[in-house]
């Protein structure tokens, strides 16, 4: 676990595998970058945690899930409570909002606060 979790925070701060997916790559806004390498690596923790809890984190034809509703399933499934399944959907926006260019619509402070508390979740919530 530790290993995971000092993966999250090298990879917050280096351009990760795939970091082409991420449209912020390459511009003034490496806050973006961080914050969808950030939710991306909770993404890949709410996975493990679907298979530790015996959540589905596919789809009946193999695809995957979407994220949001991984984490409505895990906490249905009591893997956490209701408030921090609020907390996960928050930063599952804001990957969305980087990957997407909504460069407006959150500042560095708060990919720091992602990273932070993701970070803190999984330590929480090993899987």
């Amino acid at each position: 676990m530790i290993s995971f979790v000092y993966g999250v925070d090298s990879l917050s701060r280096s351009p990760p595998p795939g970091c082409h997916r991420c449209p912020a790559y390459g511009r003034s806004e490496a806050h973006a970058g961080r914050a969808w390498t950030g939710a991306r690596r909770l993404e890949e923790h709410l996975r493990k945690l679907a298979a530790k809890h015996g959540v589905a984190a596919e789809k009946s034809d193999g695809a995957p899930r979407k994220a949001d509703t991984l984490n409505a399933e895990l906490a249905k499934a009591g893997a956490y409570n209701k408030l921090e399944q609020k907390s996960v959907t928050a930063w599952l926006d804001l990957r969305n909002k980087a990957a997407h260019g909504a460069y407006d619509e959150y500042d560095h402070r708060q990919v720091a606060s992602l990273i932070q508390s993701a970070r803190d979740f999984m330590v929480r919530h090993p899987a």
